[in-house]
């Protein structure tokens, strides 16, 4: 059995087959959203239909393994790339935090915060850091709508509301405003 026919048989389409990199495509039951992943080298590989598998389903060829010999130079273009763009989302989110201005914005409004935030553009600036380092930022639309910079680092980023206190940690940017606001009603 192919990758492809693999791929299929999970739900997912793939319409062009790109190789050593995580991949969204379209599924069966989810036409319109990017709704499944896969990842092939050639000889293995793994897909994920969100919709139906908890983790990625793997693939191994019945064929004889012939190496790529123009597999590792892909690997470390793809690396190179990836640092690039990380460090144009670092750039931008700096430029976009040195041009924010504090303010009232109707994403906290709706939520029924009474505090300002970051403005910019019309969006709701949260910076992300990793330690210390600004590496890139979420930002929120009036209807809510959240994104992050493309090709920011993303896995282990947070924001710190403020430094007083003990250390809690939450999913989203009102989640946090809500346990913070009743952490100072209990005065912990």
């Amino acid at each position: 059995m192919t990758f492809e026919q693999f791929a299929m048989e999970h739900g997912l389409i793939i319409n062009s087959l790109i190789f050593d990199k995580w991949v969204r495509v379209p599924t069966e039951d989810h036409l319109r959203k990017r709704n499944g992943s896969y990842i092939f080298d050639g000889h293995s590989g793994a897909v994920r239909n969100f919709a139906l598998h908890d983790s990625p389903v793997l693939y191994r060829s019945t064929e004889p393994y012939i190496p790529d010999p123009m597999a590792a130079l892909r690997r470390q273009r793809a690396e190179e790339e990836r640092k690039r763009k990380q460090q144009k989302a670092r750039e931008k989110a700096a430029f976009i935090m040195n041009n924010a201005v504090k303010g009232a914005h109707p994403y906290l409004e709706r939520k029924g915060f009474n505090c300002k935030g970051y403005v910019w553009n019309g969006l709701l600036v949260l910076p992300m850091r990793v330690g210390d380092s600004l590496v890139g930022c979420q930002l929120i639309g009036e209807d809510g709508t959240k994104r992050f910079l493309s090709g920011q680092i993303t896995k282990g980023a947070t924001l710190k509301i403020d430094n007083h206190g003990r250390d809690i940690v939450c999913e989203g940017f009102a989640t946090g405003l809500s346990v913070r606001n009743a952490m100072r009603v209990l005065r912990k």
